[in-house]
């Protein structure tokens, strides 16, 4: 069977795993089912072998490998990675999959949503009698990288640290490198981040007292918390709306969210709280704490309402399943 080569997510076809990490992968098994019906088989670029793919995807810049035609899926923002945005790179492929709607021209730049593992998961109205957690942030200890008026990483920690200082029991931090402060951009931040992190072994530091270490599945913090602050890496951005806001959706938790300019275009704002609506911390957390039952319900009821609708298809496994496989079928085979 001819193959398609996937370049960026990994080796020996792990990622078409659909059950690993809150189904997270599951719309790459989606996509490789899809190639599939259509006789095209999709394998991590480290199984091919000798054998030449007809065509190659690659998550994010690399360097095409072969004569075939390559396409690109652009996840990351500029902020992130900007070879996404640099024609130096992006010149070598066929077509290029974006978030970002004010690129998308039919032509060369064609749009898809971060897809999400809707037809997964569970509807969850259980009010907040049922969980036991005020809030948290689930998130890596990053940085962009360089200095950006819209990067997000530092309101998280802003956020993280209001209520280290105000309200330590209604709040709990998870994710990757928080044994060490904020990560700085720029090669300045890689080398304090390696001594930062050689000092918090030899001394045992914790920085961030909310700090309760990493998660095998998301929805076992969610589904025990009301609230969630899930701020996406960079705001201001049309159309950036990763995983964050549908983990928080599929354990039932509100999201508060704070990330693509046009939220609204996509989801409804009945779904979760509007970060941007608020001057201050104070503000937010006291329309969180004041939030009666029947309202938490009500946002649970919304956000249910939403997954279930057409609306939410665009975000699924098989609508990108469906945009990658018909134009690279279109074009390449």
């Amino acid at each position: 069977m001819k193959k398609v080569a996937l370049h960026g997510l990994g080796f020996e076809n792990r990622i078409f795993q659909p059950q690993v990490r809150d189904g997270g992968w599951q719309p790459w098994a989606v996509l490789k089912d899809s190639f599939l019906k259509n006789q095209l088989e999709l394998v991590t670029a480290d199984v091919l072998a000798d054998q030449l793919p007809v065509c190659e995807i690659h998550v994010n810049v690399h360097k095409k490998t072969t004569q075939n035609p390559a396409y690109l899926i652009a996840i990351e923002p500029p902020q992130i990675l900007d070879k996404n945005y640099d024609v130096h790179y992006t010149k070598q492929f066929k077509a290029i999959f974006t978030w970002h709607d004010a690129m998308v021209d039919d032509k060369t730049y064609f749009k898809f949503q971060y897809p999400s593992p809707i037809s997964l998961m569970p509807s969850v109205v259980d009010g907040t009698n049922a969980r036991k957690n005020f809030s948290c942030i689930i998130s890596g200890n990053k940085s962009t990288k360089k200095k950006d008026k819209d990067e997000l990483y530092t309101e998280r920690v802003k956020t993280i640290r209001w209520f280290e200082k105000n309200h330590p029991d209604e709040f709990k931090l998870y994710g990757v490198g928080w044994d060490i402060p904020q990560v700085q951009p720029g090669l300045r931040g890689k080398c304090t981040k390696h001594m930062r992190k050689f000092l918090a072994r030899c001394f045992n530091l914790t920085p961030y007292p909310s700090y309760r270490g990493t998660v095998e599945q998301k929805s076992q913090v969610l589904c025990s918390t009301k609230f969630c602050f899930c701020y996406e890496n960079v705001k201001n951005l049309p159309g950036y709306i990763t995983e964050k806001i549908f983990d928080c959706f599929f354990s039932g938790c509100v999201p508060v969210y704070w990330g693509a300019s046009n939220i609204h275009d996509y989801i409804p704002a009945e779904c979760f709280v509007d970060r941007r609506n608020y001057n201050t911390l104070d503000e937010l957390y006291c329309d969180l704490k004041n939030m009666s039952d029947q309202q938490y319900k009500m946002y649970q009821t919304n956000i249910v309402n939403f997954l279930q609708s057409p609306k939410a298809y665009p975000f699924s496994s098989e609508s990108f399943a469906q945009t990658l496989v018909s134009k690279i079928l279109e074009e390449a085979v």
